[in-house]
């Protein structure tokens, strides 16, 4: 509802009350089962819970000027390492793009943003000259994460549990990935599908990744910002001389340093007699290339967003022994490899799936409805795999809902 603001929201053990006003000025109540703050850096939400960010605002301000009807031809990023100015320009949808240069201290923010002055750096940067203004703003960039994600019934998620420094281009990836991690959970306590306990796996889960992609962008960071002329161009050299082998570029360029997702901790069954780095628990599953009813698809759209097991193995009659009632509450899709009654059969064309669950031959793999592998367990033992899903599915939550308390907020949201 664009133009409406949150004016005061509580909770009780049984739900959350939000009042929201109005373009209008009138106010009415909205009652939910829980409530999500995504709103931003300035978290109102966040603020009320009386949840403080920790970690560093640094002193560097950085110009943002965003850019509409862009004729440029590059569609890709570029970046200069340039100490008199560092900047990086980014491609956005329709016809926008973004710059962001880099401010000296002695600068002011008001001689930035006078028009000759953002004219001049847009040219100097190769930027359309009958490009339109859309944005220009003054920014102090973060490396900040909420120590806590949640009280009660009530969430934070994106910008507001956690500031990323811009540099890796990872903020809204961050917030994608919460909302991701968050939503199947929501639904399946709501649904009753699951305890409640299973909320308290959302910022266990998130919060170590969310930290290694801001460490990511504090070091992209001391990269696009040479502290000399002979450090930038060293820098830029190494680049020049990635292109001479392309899987070298490829591996810079396409941001496969990018730290994975993996979880250590959370709504997952450990892998037990196979390392950190051996395991697929807690990692997200690929979803190569298969063939499902005569013709070709992404395992993702044979799984969808639901629970899933996949046997590893040919074996049809294998499907016998799964044949726990847990698989049936969590509306697990099964897919094999072989024909069997209620499964999805797929084929494997290309050999990814089958070299994938090699290591895995008589288990069955379960995926959760974000596509994480949530627990490998061996068809010997199903039975007890079985019963330590519904024990987590059970758990009582770390913490109870707290007693009734009113939240009034006075600060108007634009």
């Amino acid at each position: 509802m664009f133009g409406h603001r949150l004016v005061a929201f509580d909770q009780t053990a049984a739900g959350v009350s939000v009042e929201i006003e109005t373009p209008a000025g009138e106010t009415f109540r909205v009652t939910c089962d829980f409530l999500v703050g995504c709103d931003g850096a300035s978290s109102l939400v966040r603020e009320r819970l009386g949840i403080a960010l920790s970690g560093t605002t640094f002193q560097e301000r950085w110009l943002i000027v965003d850019l509409e009807k862009v004729r440029n031809a590059v569609r890709h990023t570029e970046v200069f390492c340039d100490r008199r100015r560092p900047c990086i320009t980014l491609p956005g949808p329709n016809g926008t793009r973004r710059y962001e240069f880099k401010l000296h201290p002695h600068e002011r923010d008001e001689d930035l943003l006078a028009p000759a002055s953002v004219a001049r750096l847009l040219a100097d940067h190769g930027a359309d000259p009958d490009a339109t203004i859309i944005r220009k703003v003054v920014y102090r960039f973060h490396a900040r994460v909420a120590p806590k994600w949640s009280v009660g019934r009530v969430f934070l998620a994106g910008d507001a549990a956690h500031l990323t420094p811009p540099f890796a281009g990872q903020g809204m990836n961050s917030g994608i990935r919460d909302a991701h991690n968050l939503a199947w959970k929501l639904a399946a306590v709501v649904r009753g599908t699951a305890g409640p306990a299973l909320l308290d796996s959302y910022a266990q889960e998130r919060r170590d990744h969310v930290w290694e992609m801001i460490r990511l962008a504090l070091r992209m960071g001391r990269v696009m910002s040479p502290r000399s002329a002979l450090s930038g161009w060293l820098v830029r050299a190494f680049f020049r001389l990635l292109n001479i082998y392309p899987p070298a570029r490829d591996y810079v360029a396409q941001m496969k340093y990018k730290p994975k997702p993996r979880f250590k901790a959370g709504f997952m069954l450990a892998d037990a007699g196979r390392t950190a780095r051996q395991t697929l628990v807690g990692r997200l599953f690929p979803q190569p290339l298969v063939q499902c009813d005569g013709r070709q698809h992404r395992l993702d759209e044979i799984v969808g967003n639901r629970f899933a097991l996949i046997l590893c193995g040919d074996d049809p009659d294998a499907w016998a022994q799964v044949s726990q009632p847990i698989w049936d509450r969590l509306g697990a899709v099964r897919v094999g490899f072989a024909p069997a009654r209620h499964v999805r059969q797929i084929a494997d064309p290309t050999g990814q799936m089958q070299a994938l669950l090699a290591p895995y031959d008589k288990h069955v793999l379960l995926l959760r409805p974000d596509h994480y592998v949530a627990a490998a367990i061996p068809l010997a033992g199903i039975e007890q795999g079985a019963a330590a899903i519904e024990a987590l599915l059970a758990a009582e939550p770390q913490a109870a809902f707290p007693a009734r308390r009113t939240v009034e907020i006075k600060t108007r949201v634009a």
